[in-house]
């Protein structure tokens, strides 16, 4: 009896140990179907928030084209503008130096006519005074040699009435004849 006991025992063992196995393989599979529909639903979530994401994102990329090219339009307004302002400040401004150099030309030209009108007087007084001074100096040369030459006629004909004196005192002592003209 306690071999058919042992038996029965490792027959019930033996059963319960396969109805363990079964129901073990069978949780298995069970847990595996679970696992691959919650990553089936898992995936469909993930994708649904892929697409999502996507579409999102595709959104934020079209505004932030629209708001830069909103933004774009407004800096070149305003740079056109800007522009358009420089133009007309610059136009006034060549404007404005267009007739102050011209009357800073008129100017300069006046200053240059009246230097040269000035010079040209001041060059005339100059050649008037040097003429004068030169008429000046050639009367005071001409007095000069007015004066040497009538001192020289002076003592000349001093030097001569001495000579002349001379020889006919001489010619008187030898009591020869005179000859006033200087000549034996």
């Amino acid at each position: 009896m306690q071999k058919c006991l042992c038996r029965w025992i490792h027959q019930r063992l033996g059963a319960a140990w396969s109805s363990w196995f079964e129901w073990a393989a069978e949780r298995k599979r069970t847990g595996k179907l679970a696992q691959q529909a919650a990553m089936r639903w898992l995936y469909m979530q993930l994708a649904a928030a892929l697409n999502t994401w996507r579409e999102t994102a595709g959104q934020m990329v079209h505004e932030q084209q629209m708001l830069m090219r909103a933004v774009m339009r407004m800096l070149h307004a305003q740079l056109a503008q800007a522009l358009e302002k420089w133009r007309s400040v610059a136009e006034d401004s060549n404007k404005q130096a267009h007739l102050c150099g011209g009357a800073i030309r008129r100017m300069l030209n006046r200053k240059l006519s009246q230097a040269w009108e000035k010079w040209q007087q001041v060059a005339a007084e100059m050649k008037e005074q040097e003429r004068l001074l030169r008429l000046a100096v050639m009367r005071m040369i001409h007095v000069n040699l007015a004066q040497a030459l009538a001192k020289w006629r002076g003592v000349a004909e001093d030097s001569n009435k001495q000579a002349c004196l001379l020889y006919t005192s001489d010619a008187a002592d030898e009591e020869d004849s005179v000859d006033l003209g200087g000549r034996r």
